[in-house]
């Protein structure tokens, strides 16, 4: 019995640490953007991490939109991984997880920001 208890709680999924957003600012005066420091994850090609977008006027009646990134750091490239969109009672809208191709980080942009805190 005290074995199987042991395979029960190995087989638990390990807790994530909470989140640990940075904020970037605001793009096009609508929507606040922040970066989640805790979600980091590095890979033997890229990094992967957190990125959350909410409206910057009423974010608790707006809907708000929570994506995976992957940086390709010494390429300087970037995709977005999975989106998902939630309505402001916390109800999923829409999830988007096909991987977008790589594209180049523009210089000076919010997702450079992040790249030269994680790279």
């Amino acid at each position: 019995m005290d074995m199987i208890f042991a395979l029960m709680l190995a087989a638990q999924p390990a807790t994530s640490p909470a989140p640990d957003w940075r904020p970037l600012g605001t793009a096009r005066e609508r929507f606040a953007l922040a970066w989640d420091a805790a979600s980091v994850q590095r890979g033997p090609e890229a990094v992967t991490v957190r990125f959350r977008t909410e409206a910057a006027q009423s974010p608790e009646t707006s809907p708000r939109a929570f994506s995976r990134l992957e940086i390709r750091c010494a390429a300087g490239t970037m995709r977005v991984v999975e989106t998902v969109t939630y309505a402001p009672d916390g109800a999923i809208v829409r999830t988007d997880s096909t991987p977008a191709p790589f594209d180049s980080i523009p210089a000076g942009s919010h997702i450079e920001v992040i790249r030269r805190a994680v790279c």
